[in-house]
């Protein structure tokens, strides 16, 4: 099966799921915050997570705001994941499950719903070796290792990021029709701030030269290392930008 990048509809959710919603929160001061829980000391995540982001999508002057809610369950041996963006324009929801290996999720389905389409399934199977696509009648794809979904790319990108401390973090994933590497180049840290307070992060980009497009993400130590910003920017001229307003860890 060839490598694949999602088609323009849907390559602002390949690397990230969230993206436009309908209502901006109030945000709080940017030395405040809000974070609730710790991040757990021998565990690669917290066993429930729940992370809150505002989202800015913008181009040539026009601007939506939203928000997307991105949740994580987990009892050590199996693990839900879901992301659901909400909007007067727009609505998707996503989810993934599968076993948690060590430090590695093993997602064995990844459905995708966005309004007003069909949804759609993505299988991993980890015996056979195959990742189907109900979206593609072609052959069955082939399993990598450490391969992820489109949504539990997050939370792998996070636990790869912490241990890998130099060089780029690169990471299979099984789309909703194919497979891609999606490769992260490390920027340095940077101290940002967003809604939720401000942190010390590491910025990782990834980008499709092909496409003109780049993805960037900062990832807070603080946070779980997962993301407290992320910005994409395609060829056309649009911005999509998330900012962690609240995250909960238990």
């Amino acid at each position: 099966m060839s490598s694949e990048e999602p088609r323009r509809g849907g390559r602002l959710l390949g690397a990230v799921p969230l993206l436009l919603a309908c209502a901006m929160a109030v945000a709080q001061p940017a030395d405040q915050a809000v974070a609730k829980g710790a991040c757990p000391a021998q565990q690669p995540w917290p066993p429930r997570i729940t992370l809150e982001y505002t989202v800015v999508a913008s181009r040539s002057g026009l601007t939506l705001d939203g928000e997307t809610t991105l949740q994580f369950r987990s009892d050590g041996a199996d693990y839900a994941l879901s992301s659901s963006t909400r909007s007067l324009l727009y609505g998707m929801r996503q989810d993934s499950r599968g076993t948690v290996q060590g430090r590695a999720l093993r997602p064995s389905e990844y459905t995708e719903q966005r309004q007003g389409r069909a949804s759609t399934t993505t299988t991993l199977d980890w015996s056979a070796g195959t990742v189907r696509f109900s979206a593609a009648a072609d052959a069955p794809g082939t399993i990598a290792p450490l391969m992820q979904d489109r949504l539990s790319v997050l939370l792998q990108l996070s636990e790869r990021a912490q241990h890998q401390r130099d060089g780029d973090v690169v990471l299979p994933v099984a789309g909703v029709r194919s497979i891609a590497s999606y490769r992260f180049e490390r920027h340095g840290t940077e101290r940002v701030s967003v809604p939720a307070g401000s942190f010390d992060t590491v910025r990782l980009v990834r980008r499709d030269t092909k496409r003109d497009e780049a993805l960037e993400l900062w990832l807070a130590p603080a946070n779980c290392w997962l993301p407290v910003k992320m910005r994409f920017t395609d060829d056309r001229g649009l911005i999509v930008e998330n900012q962690l307003r609240s995250a909960s860890f238990e």
